[in-house]
């Protein structure tokens, strides 16, 4: 027993010892290259800044955190971490594969008077006496979140209840999880990367049909309709887009000219190819979604490779 004592302090000192150790150890990245895709540059809010600044501050903004703790632990397991989702990689998933993302719970709703009025008393997770909820939770409502949120807005914040600051943030939540979602590619796409292959070619047809002197009238009508399609979804992508990650091409010309990626697609349709940016990204996105590291790393490796100069 008095060896056990004396035995304590010494591995109490060598546990957190080895827990410092760990904290300060250098991280190394897993299959995919996210710290190297969390240093690609964009413009937001008038400055360049990182992936992984955009992420932290977007997540900070929904939830309040700078993670997403993927378990509940008990306060007593104090030797177990609980595993969360890093940022970066909830922004990938949240760009790119969506319909996981959406089961994450991280709208944070706290006001028992709004948790009612959204019938979302038997929904979400307790923590602390916050509630979180996953988008799939609140899907239903979001309608009425926005509507509630601009009315909020309407009042000076000063004058405004605590409701209406809550409902208010919570509508910014909710449009800002919307504009993540499509700032890289429209969030129903699957394989971004070969639609935009695909549009190209159904525009080079649909281009070679005019010089032969077709009308709009004998175009091929998949052809047609496919076209008119993406460019909807282009369309939906510039008005949505949160980021500017599409820099300009000569930046000593127009170093501020940042672009978000539908809006230069749009820029670019009449054009002979996309931005180097745009395929860039549809290529990250693509490699990410499908769970391909090698793709993805090559991807984010040659843009930064085209942005060295």
């Amino acid at each position: 027993m008095k060896l056990l004592c004396k035995s304590l302090p010494w591995l109490l000192i060598a546990l957190f010892g080895a827990e410092i150790a760990a904290v300060l150890a250098p991280k190394k990245d897993g299959a995919f290259h996210l710290r190297e895709f969390a240093r690609l540059p964009v413009l937001l809010n008038g400055r360049i800044q990182p992936l992984d600044s955009v992420a932290r501050n977007s997540l900070l903004q929904i939830r309040s955190t700078g993670d997403v703790p993927l378990e509940e632990v008990p306060s007593w397991k104090f030797w177990h971490h609980a595993r969360k989702l890093k940022a970066t990689e909830w922004l990938l998933e949240v760009a790119t594969r969506p319909e996981q993302a959406d089961d994450r719970p991280i709208f944070l709703i706290h006001h028992p008077d709004l948790i009612s009025e959204l019938k979302l008393q038997d929904k979400g997770i307790e923590k602390s006496s916050l509630r979180y909820y996953t988008f799939n939770e609140i899907r239903a409502v979001t309608q009425e979140i926005i509507e509630q949120g601009q009315k909020a807005d309407e009042i000076k914040p000063e004058m405004q209840t605590t409701y209406q600051k809550q409902v208010a943030k919570l509508a910014h939540a909710v449009f800002l999880y919307h504009r993540l979602k499509n700032s890289f590619r429209p969030e129903v796409s699957d394989d971004f990367a070969q639609e935009l292959a695909g549009f190209r070619k159904d525009v080079a047809n649909l281009r070679a049909a005019a010089k032969a002197g077709q009308t709009e009238e004998d175009f091929d009508k998949p052809t047609l309709h496919r076209v008119e399609e993406a460019y909807v979804h282009f369309r939906g992508l510039a008005q949505a887009g949160y980021v500017l990650n599409v820099p300009p091409l000569n930046p000593e010309v127009a170093r501020d000219e940042w672009h978000s990626t539908g809006r230069s697609i749009l820029d670019s349709i009449g054009g002979d190819d996309f931005h180097p940016a745009v395929l860039a990204y549809a290529n990250m996105a693509t490699a990410y979604r499908h769970q391909n590291a090698a793709e993805f790393n090559q991807a984010v490796a040659g843009y930064r490779q085209w942005l060295t100069p």
